[in-house]
């Protein structure tokens, strides 16, 4: 490990989980194989079987970096899960939020994470945005990439004028700091499938500082609930659009669908 890597920095990885205990260990997998070790998971469980928990426990005895909660009756969908892992975070905690099929992308993402905080001083940041790749895991078959535009740290300014051309960041690859968390600390359980766009919209009317680095920090499946519900995604970030941009909402809506098909393309930007 290296010598410049300061062990009071802790990434807390949040992972909503319902009945997905046969797929999680290629994710509990790559997270143990880190080369940096001062990360944690809390696994936040929607009402799963006997034997999606018995694996939880498990899981959770032999490793005390990993610990599960159940999601709370008063939240709902896998943001409310989400929620309950805010809720959870310390202080000091940079909050990743992962599925139960993501993997990380390589053994030492977290190490290169680290020290880029270290040699950018990360108390001036509020969030910082990696790359993320979406594979076909079944047949190991690379897919698009997924990452905001690369450029130098921004400020409100400049990260409103990216949102507002279309770019979005990458949720997985996507590290929540304490000071966004001191301005946003919860998702909108109203929205299903978008609450995250939402999250980072709202973020965007705020004071924050933005760092982004040029690499791949999360492996994500290609095969989530949101593909599958095209109409009701497309329903909801037209309602994030319209609420953050107001009259001018479409002119994003279209970049971020010309940028997607751009990706589709080519699996860069």
């Amino acid at each position: 490990m290296s010598k410049n890597i300061n062990e009071d920095i802790s990434l807390l990885i949040i992972v909503p989980t319902l009945n997905s205990y046969k797929i999680l260990p290629s994710l509990t997998k790559s997270l143990q194989s880190q080369t940096w070790h001062n990360w944690r998971v809390i696994f936040v469980d929607g009402n799963s079987s006997n034997e999606h928990c018995n694996w939880l426990n498990n899981c959770c005895s032999n490793d005390p970096r990993f610990t599960w909660i159940k999601q709370s009756k008063d939240t709902k969908g896998i943001y409310g899960a989400m929620n309950c892992g805010f809720i959870q975070a310390k202080k000091n905690d940079w909050i990743l939020f992962w599925g139960s099929d993501d993997i990380a992308a390589k053994s030492n993402v977290f190490e290169k994470v680290i020290n880029s905080m270290r040699s950018e001083n990360y108390n001036f940041y509020d969030l910082i945005f990696c790359k993320g790749r979406y594979f076909n895991f079944k047949n190991g078959e690379k897919k698009r990439l997924n990452a905001f535009p690369l450029s130098k740290p921004l400020n409100m300014v400049g990260y409103r004028r990216k949102l507002f051309f279309g770019c979005s960041p990458c949720h997985q690859a996507s590290i929540i700091g304490p000071g966004a968390r001191k301005i946003l600390n919860c998702y909108s359980e109203k929205l299903r499938l978008a609450a995250d766009l939402d999250y980072f919209l709202k973020l965007s009317k705020h004071d924050i500082h933005i760092n982004l680095l040029n690499f791949e920090l999360v492996h994500m499946s290609d095969g989530g609930i949101s593909g599958k519900e095209t109409k009701l995604r497309i329903k909801e970030v037209i309602l994030c659009y319209k609420n953050s941009f107001g009259a001018l909402w479409l002119f994003p809506f279209i970049s971020r669908y010309l940028r997607r098909i751009i990706r589709l393309i080519n699996y860069e930007y």
